[in-house]
């Protein structure tokens, strides 16, 4: 029986949206899933490549610098997309 459990997602800070996309989308070739926020108001992001998952936060409650963040990989090099 599925419990309707999934892999939890990740909220990560972010203090510069532009050099955040920047990162996520033309280095690490992940694709943006959705954006909410503009202007003054805080932004918040969804990135996903494969089944990675982040959701990316400017709000400054949300993905506190230093909180531990685990990843699994399968592989000892990331290839970039290029």
């Amino acid at each position: 029986m599925d419990a309707g459990l999934h892999a939890p997602i990740p909220i990560l800070r972010m203090f510069d949206v532009e050099a955040t996309k920047r990162f996520y989308l033309d280095y690490l070739g992940c694709q943006l899933d959705w954006e909410e926020g503009e202007g003054d108001c805080p932004v918040f992001m969804q990135v996903s490549r494969g089944p990675l998952v982040l959701n990316l936060s400017s709000h400054h409650g949300d993905g506190t610098p230093a909180e531990p963040q685990a990843l699994s990989l399968t592989t000892s090099r990331l290839s970039t997309p290029n």
